[in-house]
């Protein structure tokens, strides 16, 4: 890495509604103007569809594309007005990756976790812990005047 250049992320909501071409299209732009002002796209990632929480522009989905790059801090502004200038860039954010967050990802990249770590789940269940439960369970029917019948026809009585 330069001295003068850090290292950047954007995550970009794009329209969903566009057919896959356009989506790439999109994409691509966003790489070559990261070029164009000067920095250089290290890594691109195509999340797919998504469902958003809430609704932007009147849409319930987003197509989020993620950049990590590495330029001047100066092209920043650069950038997110072109991301403002296009309509199918519905939201984006981006940040600088400081040291620890570069350290961070460097060491995620480094231990790849096996799907049997990930599946492992500990379901032993220690017989006295259970039993003690048990115990303090009352399971016993209930008494006639502790439960009234009510009929289809009552209403509860609410304030």
């Amino acid at each position: 890495m330069e001295p003068n250049k850090k290292m950047y992320e954007s995550t970009v909501i794009i329209n969903p509604t566009l057919e896959e071409h356009q989506i790439e299209g999109i994409i691509k732009n966003i790489e070559e103007t990261v070029t164009k002002l000067g920095g250089s796209v290290k890594s691109t990632e195509r999340w797919g569809r998504k469902r958003l929480s809430y609704p932007i522009h009147k849409r319930n989905n987003g197509y989020y594309a993620h950049f990590e790059f590495e330029t001047e801090n100066n092209i920043i502004t650069d950038l997110e007005r072109n991301f403002e200038y296009d309509d199918n860039v519905m939201r984006y954010l981006t940040i600088r990756l400081d040291a620890k967050m570069l350290e961070a990802k460097e060491q995620q990249k480094l231990k790849p976790r096996e799907p049997e770590e990930l599946a492992e789940i500990d379901t032993e269940v220690e017989e006295d812990v259970l039993e003690d439960d048990v115990e303090d369970f009352d399971i016993s029917e209930p008494e006639d005047d502790e439960v009234e019948p009510s009929s289809p026809d009552e209403k509860p009585d609410r304030p």
